[in-house]
């Protein structure tokens, strides 16, 4: 099976027992700008919502190749969501609770007390641990 990376970014797998990302990547899936798939929106105004400006958005198809046999694409949910249902060839990497890799605040109590700001990049998504399968079947 080949799985085709079409993110902006890499796609990283930590171990299920690794709940801090302080293990080694079991399997990444580098980031391939000629693999890059993207959609796009544009806001449209509709009538304002308890008198605050409102818009919906109308976005552009999500374009895959055509189906192939053992070949799979990691896509957004956002591009996930605006597929033809019936794709069976797509998965999301699973940034939700149970599955996303942070960076964790290594601060100490007596650091936060003390004021000592946290690294800009706390809560940094570092991977996950597991794939969605939004069209299993």
């Amino acid at each position: 099976m080949t799985i085709i990376n079409t993110t902006d970014h890499d796609i990283v797998f930590f171990a299920m027992e690794d709940d801090h990302g302080t293990g080694p990547a079991i399997r990444r899936y580098p980031f391939d700008p000629a693999n890059r798939r993207r959609v796009h929106s544009s806001p449209v105004p509709v009538p304002s919502v308890d008198g605050l400006p409102s818009v919906r958005h109308e976005w552009s198809p999500a374009m895959l190749p055509e189906p192939q046999d053992g070949v799979i694409y990691a896509v957004s949910t956002v591009f996930a969501d605006r597929l033809p249902a019936g794709r069976h060839d797509i998965v999301i990497p699973d940034s939700g609770p149970g599955s996303v890799v942070r960076v964790i605040d290594t601060r100490t109590a007596e650091q936060k007390e003390a004021g000592v700001p946290a690294a800009p990049n706390v809560g940094q998504i570092l991977g996950v641990r597991r794939w969605t399968v939004p069209f299993a079947g």
